[in-house]
């Protein structure tokens, strides 16, 4: 499941999880700690190039 930018919060993000979905969403810049959180996150893991990750592909433009 994908979802934009609108509908990034933690309610949608709670159904999506109850339903054990797996979901991609938009993460702008109006929402700072979030997006820092997540920078932060894939900083570190990009260090380690993603050994200690679940993530299978990451991909900048």
């Amino acid at each position: 499941m994908t979802v934009d930018a609108a509908h990034t919060s933690k309610a949608v993000a709670r159904q999506v999880q109850d339903k054990k979905a797996n979901y991609v969403t938009t993460v702008k810049r109006n929402q700072p700690k979030l997006y820092e959180a997540i920078n932060r996150k894939f900083e570190k893991l990009s260090e380690q190039d993603f050994r200690d990750s679940r993530v299978r592909r990451h991909t900048t433009r």
